[in-house]
């Protein structure tokens, strides 16, 4: 039995079709629910919705899902509220569950605890289910955390609720669209964070495959607008302000950093990173090697300059993580 057991899973109740359907940052909450399950980390999303929905597997009830469920190691459970949790929360779950012998782990932040509760396999069945979610069986072990979006939200919080998925999450395309419209940005430069935007979420997605866990959507809609302010003095500060006056933390923070891995040793992978990365493995929108990327401004600034002694730094260190990616991967980027 133990080489069928293929991971971690979710289940989502949306079993509250209205609330599933409320848009935040561009995106129906369901489809925010499931992609942030995926970027956790979960092999296989199971929706109790009663429909299809995009990247997860249709359950018509609760009981059909922890059927479903049971091949796995345990199930990550989301309240049909459907509260969202980084991918960092998910990550603090798992990591309990593979070192504590408690049945069930419960995230808590400021202590309230919320959602995902992660259930390991052979308690599932424990769970009772009549409208509202029933733990009382099992043995739960509290899980800190620094992450608001465990917690649900009741129907006079939605707007509350909408600001902080403003502030913590990526955007939907149509809406990066409208901010190249109001920042007037030109056609090439809008192409070349369009690519960068999706090479960073494609990294982020092999990267999750070995084990990290990463807001793909962050990292694509970080990607597609790190040059949002490209022709102003100090674009990357100027592109984040700009972000962070609309509302977007999180985008506006990945923004400020992605123009080197400055004060960086041994950079890894997260969000900031990987859009940084990427950016470096394109010239306009074609796929460049590091020594194409770098040649030209190490031939305008020579390495006894300031400005060539971080170049060649930072090219240092984008080799590095190419390397640590085809090591984790077992793909090149380049």
């Amino acid at each position: 039995m133990a080489g069928d057991i293929l991971g971690y899973c979710a289940i989502i109740c949306a079993t509250d079709k209205t609330r599933a359907a409320m848009e935040a940052n561009g995106f129906k909450l369901i489809d925010l629910a499931v992609s942030g399950a995926k970027s956790g980390g979960v092999e296989e999303a199971f929706v109790v919705f009663g429909e299809n929905v995009s990247g997860a597997t249709c359950a018509y009830s609760f009981e059909e899902a922890l059927k479903k469920a049971g091949k796995f190691d345990g199930a990550f459970i989301i309240d049909r509220t459907l509260p969202l949790a980084i991918p960092k929360t998910y990550a603090a779950l798992e990591k309990a569950a593979k070192t504590a012998p408690a049945e069930a782990f419960v995230p808590s932040y400021g202590g309230v605890w919320g959602w995902p509760v992660l259930v390991k396999s052979a308690a599932l069945e424990k769970i009772n289910f009549s409208g509202e979610m029933d733990f009382s069986e099992l043995e739960k072990v509290l899980i800190p955390v620094e992450d608001p979006g465990i917690i649900p939200h009741g129907d006079d919080q939605l707007e509350k609720f909408k600001t902080q998925i403003n502030r913590r999450f990526g955007m939907a395309e149509h809406l990066r669209e409208k901010l190249y419209e109001e920042a007037e940005l030109l056609p090439h430069i809008r192409a070349h964070c369009r690519a960068v935007g999706e090479l960073s979420a494609r990294m982020a997605q092999e990267l999750i495959k070995h084990g990290f866990r990463l807001d793909v959507e962050l990292c694509r809609t970080a990607g597609a607008l790190h040059d949002i302010l490209r022709l102003e003095e100090m674009h990357p500060l100027k592109g984040a302000r700009f972000l962070r006056d609309r509302g977007y933390w999180a985008v506006s923070h990945i923004i400020a950093a992605h123009n080197d891995f400055e004060g960086i040793d041994e950079p890894d992978f997260d969000e900031s990173n990987i859009v940084c990365l990427a950016d470096k493995l394109l010239q306009d929108d074609r796929r460049v090697s590091f020594e194409v990327r770098y040649k030209k401004v190490r031939d305008i600034f020579p390495e006894d300059t300031p400005l060539g002694v971080r170049i060649r730094e930072d090219e240092r260190k984008c080799r590095i993580m190419g390397e640590k990616y085809k090591k984790i991967t077992g793909i090149s980027l380049e």
